[in-house]
């Protein structure tokens, strides 16, 4: 904990001052966003959504343009402590096996049909299970194009991946064809003009069949963020969402019922029936057992819940010209009942203002929660009997809770999506795109989502029996998905939610400053900052 805090007084300096490592990065992606998006190459087609923390942003350094409707970085696993690389090996293949493929109506003609030219790509991605669905399936990918096809995976290590990946496609180098973004920080890279638009290559049927891939499997809202200008820039391979874990045995043991309603709970009930279950916890004597956990670290979990938690009350968090509104009566109700459940009603654990999601995850498996607010993907941890004995098999999912004025149907949910798209600056265009269509379609998603690679947004999938027997978050992630919430349309996005708005929410959660004083801080804050940067007048 001292280092962690240590590392945060550093970071909170070097921002301060302007001079650290993501003032550089972020102050670059804004000035080149600022600039005409780069002319296509010569090569361009003739044809043409563990979750960590996201890093500290920088403040922009000119005022940020428009981009698509988007969000801050999501979580995902711990990062893998070095770069790697993977090369798919040639996987030899008949003509027959090929020329089946493409009569069964394959998702990308030219590959199934062995068309494509003799080459080799390479994918660009952070290391974790992500990349490493792109490691074990890319041999599949040079199988299905008759051992033409190699693919190279450049792992990039978590802590070098923005600079790294910033560095390179400012540069417009050609080493990298297929990139992946989030939704975040797309919002910057879209309008700089890294991304070569899917939508000609989408036309072309000798590179897509566009019956066999299926877009509308996709939640629209999923599509919509990596949209720019109206077209489509990346596909979706991954997609996240806050939701409600709970202890099924512990829940009736200590509340006498069996869950929530379908609807979930509203936050009066929820701290209602927490409230009521920790004197039977203290009575029996268990210790380091809380009725609720959640992580509010400074480092952007603590604005996520802020943002949730006000949205779910049906207050935008923004006007329609940016303006915050954190202090209006909606936010400071709400923000006020949840930190009295630690500051007051006692029913969550102190820890939880230096925690997020491996914090939240590691506790919950300990048995140290009846019920959690936590990230979905850590779902397949705690229902793994080896990795956590005490929730596996004791463990149901539900939706993020939302206030009852607002209804249950209130868009409360914070988006969370990472994707893959084709360099604007690779030379091997239509393969990129092949590569990426196949890795993003039905029949790739499902193995990725059975085995380990991520969630897909895809909802065949997330309400596919087989799936959902061994994935029984899935449908309730599905449900999450569709109550995403949009960020206001600014590329501060970001800078604002991690540096900001987490920060001033943690001050309030540790009881540094009372809600109403320190919401309206966090309105101050924001504001000045978006007049320095010309985006409020």
């Amino acid at each position: 904990m001292a280092n962690g805090n240590a590392s945060f007084s550093r970071r909170s300096a070097l921002k301060l001052l302007g001079l650290g490592a993501g003032s550089a990065i972020f102050a670059n992606l804004l000035a080149a966003c600022s600039q005409s998006a780069p002319a296509s190459p010569t090569t361009a087609p003739s044809t043409a959504a563990g979750p960590t923390s996201a890093p500290t942003s920088a403040p922009p350094t000119t005022a940020p343009t428009t981009a698509p409707t988007s969000a801050p970085t999501t979580p995902t696993t711990a990062a893998s402590p070095t770069t790697a690389a993977a090369v798919a090996p040639t996987a030899a293949t008949s003509g027959a096996a090929t020329t089946s493929a493409a009569s069964a109506g394959a998702v990308v003609p030219s590959a199934a049909k062995g068309s494509l030219p003799a080459t080799t790509i390479t994918i660009a991605f952070f290391a974790g299970p992500e990349a490493d669905a792109h490691v074990r399936l890319a041999p599949k990918f040079t199988e299905l194009t008759g051992g033409k096809v190699q693919v190279k995976v450049d792992q990039i290590a978590r802590d070098d991946y923005d600079a790294k990946w910033l560095a390179t496609m400012q540069s417009h180098s050609t080493s990298w064809d297929v990139i992946h973004d989030n939704a975040s920080r797309f919002k910057l890279s879209g309008p700089a003009g890294f991304f070569a638009p899917l939508d000609k290559f989408m036309s072309n049927k000798d590179l897509f069949n566009a019956d066999a891939f299926n877009a509308g499997d996709f939640p629209p809202a999923l599509l919509q963020l990596f949209q720019y200008q109206g077209k489509q820039m990346l596909f979706p391979q991954e997609a996240s969402a806050l939701m409600l874990f709970y202890r099924t045995d512990l829940l009736q043991k200590y509340a006498g019922i069996d869950g929530p309603p379908e609807t979930g709970w509203d936050w009066d009930t929820l701290i209602s029936l927490c409230k009521s279950m920790l004197p039977k916890i203290q009575a029996a004597g268990v210790k380091n057992l809380y009725p609720l956990l959640l992580g509010v670290k400074s480092t952007s979990h603590a604005g996520i819940h802020a943002l949730q938690s006000v949205w779910g009350a049906g207050q935008e968090a923004f006007d329609a010209t940016f303006h915050p509104q954190f202090s209006q009566p909606k936010s400071v109700d709400i923000m006020t009942k949840t930190t009295d459940m630690l500051l007051k009603d006692k029913i969550v654990s102190p820890a939880i203002t230096g925690d997020e999601y491996p914090e939240v995850l590691t506790a919950y498996q300990q048995g140290q929660a009846v019920i959690a607010l936590q990230w979905n993907a850590a779902a397949p941890t705690v229902l793994d009997p080896k990795a956590s004995p005490q929730t596996a098999g004791k463990t149901a999912f539900n939706l993020y809770p939302y206030v009852k004025a607002a209804g249950p149907d209130v868009n409360r949910v914070y988006p969370s999506v990472h994707a893959v798209g084709v360099s604007a600056f690779g030379k091997q265009q239509d393969v990129a795109f092949e590569y990426v269509a196949w890795f993003t379609s039905p029949g790739t998603a499902r193995d990725y989502v059975t085995n380990g690679g991520g969630s897909s947004g895809r909802k065949s999938l997330l309400t596919d029996p087989d799936i959902v027997k061994a994935n029984p978050q899935y449908p309730w992630l599905l449900k999450g998905l569709a109550q995403y919430h949009a960020m206001p349309d600014m590329t501060a996005d970001d800078y604002v939610v991690t540096n900001l708005l987490s920060p001033d929410i943690n001050a309030i959660w540790t009881g540094q400053v009372p809600v109403k004083d320190g919401l309206a801080k966090t309105d101050k804050d924001i504001t000045t900052y978006l007049q320095q940067k010309g985006i409020l007048k």
